[in-house]
C-alpha cells in the first residue's frame, strides 16, 4: 500500500477505530480524525523519502518521531461545553454601532480593492453573480454610482401605473 493513498489512509482510520472503540463517532470527528490520518501519512512519506526508503535509516533518524503517540482529538461528548456571558448575536440583528465595532480591524487592515476584491469573491461563491456584476458596475468609476442612483430614481417614478378611474375601467365594457 502507498502511504499517501486514500486505500492507506482508511486502513489506518480502520485500525485507529477498533483501537478507540470508534463505531459509534459522528461523522465530524470521523473527518477530523482522517485529517490527522492525512497529515500523519504526509509526514510519514516525507520522512521515509529524506531517508531513501531505507528502514535503518529512518528508524535511527526518526526513533523519537516514532515513539510519539498518536493523539485523537476530544470527542464532543468529552468536552465540558459551557457557555458564560450573554450569548453571541448574529451579525444581521445587531445595531448599526455594533456591526461598525465588529468590523472596524477589518476596515483598518485592509485596503479599499482588498475589502472589494475579498467580498465579489464571497458574494461570487454563495451564488450571487449578478449581485457581482452591479458591484463592480458600480464600483468601476467615481460617479458611476450617483449615475446608477438617478436612474434607478427615473425609472421607478415613469414605472409606476397610472390607475383607471371607475368611469374608465368600466368604459370597455359597455361600449366595447
Amino acid at each position: 500500500m502507498k502511504p499517501l493513498s486514500v486505500e492507506s489512509r482508511h486502513f489506518l482510520l480502520k485500525k485507529i477505530r477498533e483501537k478507540h472503540n470508534g463505531y459509534e463517532w459522528s461523522s465530524e470527528f470521523e473527518s477530523l480524525v482522517l485529517n490527522l490520518v492525512h497529515t500523519f501519512t504526509i509526514s510519514l512519506h516525507r520522512k521515509w523519502s529524506q531517508c531513501n526508503r531505507t528502514i535503518t535509516v529512518f528508524t535511527k533518524k526518526h526513533s523519537e518521531w516514532l515513539k510519539k503517540e498518536f493523539i485523537l482529538p476530544t470527542l464532543p461528548s468529552q468536552m465540558n461545553y459551557k457557555t458564560v456571558g450573554r450569548p453571541k448575536k448574529n451579525f444581521e440583528t445587531c445595531t448599526e454601532r455594533i456591526k461598525k465595532q465588529k468590523i472596524s480591524n477589518v476596515v483598518k487592515s485592509f485596503t479599499s480593492p482588498e475589502l472589494t476584491y475579498a467580498v465579489t469573491s464571497k458574494m461570487h461563491n454563495s451564488g450571487k453573480r449578478t449581485a457581482v456584476l452591479l458591484f463592480k458596475e458600480l464600483t468601476s468609476s467615481p460617479n458611476r454610482d450617483l449615475k446608477m442612483r438617478k436612474s434607478l430614481k427615473n425609472t421607478n417614478v415613469i414605472s409606476l401605473p397610472i390607475p383607471y378611474s371607475p368611469n374608465e375601467a368600466t368604459y370597455g365594457i359597455y361600449h366595447g
